[in-house]
């Protein structure tokens, strides 16, 4: 059984704002990781996108900025 198709979300940052655009990137990858691991141990397959994004490392300065 496929996944229901969802609308975007509306975007809730600016992104002119390196900071900004950084801390949501961070935390999108972060989902990415979790819902991997969570497709994993219930059985369930996993979008190559998903797992492409759950694989992004950002690099060391970028990571200050996103956990502050």
């Amino acid at each position: 059984m496929s996944e229901p198709a969802t609308a975007p979300r509306a975007r809730t940052y600016d992104p002119n704002n390196a900071e900004e655009v950084f801390r949501v990137l961070g935390e999108e990858i972060e989902a990415a990781k979790l819902k991997v691991a969570l497709d994993r141990r219930l059985g369930r397959k996993t979008s190559e996108s998903v797992i492409e994004l759950s694989q992004i490392r950002l690099p060391e300065h970028l990571g200050r900025v996103v956990d502050g």
